[in-house]
C-alpha cells in the first residue's frame, strides 16, 4: 500500500463516499489489502457474491438473499446525503469476483423467465454497502 492510503480511504468514508476496489488479486489477498487499507473494518459484515457461492446456490437466490440482508437493516433507515447511513446501521462490504460480476451484468435475454434484471438488484445491494471489492477481475473488465 502507498503511504497514507488508509487515511485517504477513511476520509472518503467519512465524507459519505463509496469506495470500489477493482483488482486481479485472489479474494483472500484482496480482502487482506482491504482490511489493511481500512476499506473494511473489523465490524464490517462481508457479503460474498462469488462463483464459489453461486455454485452452491443459484445466482438469483444469492442476489435475493443478499438484498434481503441489507434491506432488512437499511430498509427503514433514512439516508443523510453527506454522512451516509445513520451511525446505528450495520456496516456492509461486498466482495464479488470477475466471473460473477459478468453474470450479474449480462443483459437478460428475451423470453427467459429468470425474474428480471440482476443488475438492478446488484446495484441496490451496492448502494447499501460502504465499500465494494471486485477481485479476480480481468484487465478488460477493469477498463469497462
Amino acid at each position: 500500500l502507498q503511504d497514507k492510503a488508509a487515511d485517504t480511504i477513511e476520509s472518503l468514508h467519512k465524507a459519505g463516499m463509496k469506495v470500489w476496489v477493482l483488482t486481479g488479486d485472489k479474494m483472500e489477498t484482496a480482502a487482506a489489502t482491504c482490511y489493511a487499507s481500512k476499506l473494511f473494518h473489523r465490524n464490517t459484515q462481508i457479503l460474498e457474491l462469488t462463483t464459489k457461492r453461486t455454485e452452491e446456490q443459484s445466482l438469483h437466490d444469492v442476489l435475493f438473499d443478499l438484498s434481503r440482508t441489507v434491506l432488512r437493516q437499511h430498509g427503514s433507515m433514512t439516508r443523510d446525503t453527506f454522512s451516509g447511513l445513520s451511525g446505528d446501521c450495520q456496516d456492509y462490504g461486498l466482495i464479488i469476483d470477475g466471473a460473477t460480476l459478468s453474470a450479474v451484468l449480462k443483459p437478460t435475454q428475451e423470453g427467459t423467465s429468470n425474474g428480471g434484471n440482476y443488475k438492478e438488484i446488484f446495484l441496490e445491494i451496492c448502494r447499501n454497502c460502504s465499500a465494494v471489492l471486485c477481485c479476480r477481475m480481468a484487465p478488460l473488465q477493469k477498463a469497462q
